[in-house]
């Protein structure tokens, strides 16, 4: 379940092949339902949001264990835990996947990868440039601002 909701109430109903959690009317979660015993399943994405308290938890935490990220992003990962700090980094990198989506996260992993430049500066102007659109030239935008000021006059002396 997500994390924003632990303390919390919430209802549980299980049905024949799937789990939904609930808080009030809302469903907040649902899971394909398992029949084995003594066997743990974890949703690593519900966790993440905590990891911006206790970084951690990343290195140890049961719903990080075996988690399968992109292979960019795990050579990544692998990168910043080695270091000291890196716990920190690499759940700002797991945030930032969290807010523009997984796919664009995982492409900046892969040009930095493939630049070698692993560090998260450079992941974040690369996600920054994929998601934010294309700048004019600037040499472009003074023709067309200099177009505007010439309609204006026209439109001035009507």
């Amino acid at each position: 379940m997500p994390s924003r909701f632990a303390g919390q109430h919430v209802s549980l109903r299980a049905c024949a092949g799937r789990i939904v959690l609930g808080s009030g009317q809302d469903v907040i979660a649902q899971h394909k339902r398992r029949f084995t015993r003594h066997v743990s399943y974890f949703e690593p994405w519900y966790s993440v949001p905590r990891l911006d308290r206790e970084p951690g938890a990343l290195r140890d935490g049961a719903p990080f264990m075996d988690w399968q990220l992109p292979e960019a992003m795990h050579r990544i990962r692998e990168h910043y835990m080695a270091g000291t700090g890196g716990d920190r980094e690499c759940v700002y990198l797991l945030l930032l996947a969290r807010d523009h989506g997984i796919d664009v996260v995982g492409t900046a992993c892969e040009l930095t990868v493939d630049q070698n430049t692993l560090c998260l500066p450079a992941i974040i102007n690369l996600i920054n440039q994929l998601v934010e659109p294309v700048i004019m030239p600037l040499e472009l935008c003074l023709r067309l601002s200099a177009a505007n000021l010439a309609t204006q006059g026209r439109l001035q002396t009507l």
